[in-house]
């Protein structure tokens, strides 16, 4: 959950940066859209998900094999636009990519995760 917080305050702060007139326009609906990006894409590492799919472990890394890579990327580009307008889609791909990108250091295929020694 920590993680989560942690990708929404760096998000709003990139968007306020990077964006300044956009957020300022639309801050309840970006402040939202961020909250729920970050909690989507980290959705596996929590209950109930996170027990029925077994990603209950010391490291709490496993979950992101769902949605952590180029793939998911599209996913939330194509379910946060369809959601909030083509006016976000630019920041909801980048907040995807930095997200990704925070977590695994770099953006990945779904296919690297099932690799003999991924996780070693």
């Amino acid at each position: 959950m920590t993680e989560t917080i942690n990708h929404i305050r760096k998000g709003k702060k990139n968007i306020q940066e990077k964006y300044p007139k956009l957020y300022e326009e639309n801050k309840e609906t970006i402040d939202k859209l961020i909250i729920e990006l970050h909690e989507w894409f980290d959705q596996y590492s929590k209950p109930p998900l996170a027990q029925k799919y077994g990603y209950i472990d010391r490291t709490k890394i496993r979950h992101r094999r769902e949605l952590h890579h180029i793939e998911g990327i599209r996913w939330a580009e194509d379910l946060f636009t369809k959601k909030y307008g083509e006016d976000f889609r630019n920041i909801i791909l980048e907040e995807s990519k930095i997200h990704v990108i925070d977590d695994m250091g770099k953006i990945l295929e779904m296919g690297d995760y099932y690799v003999i020694g991924f996780w070693n």
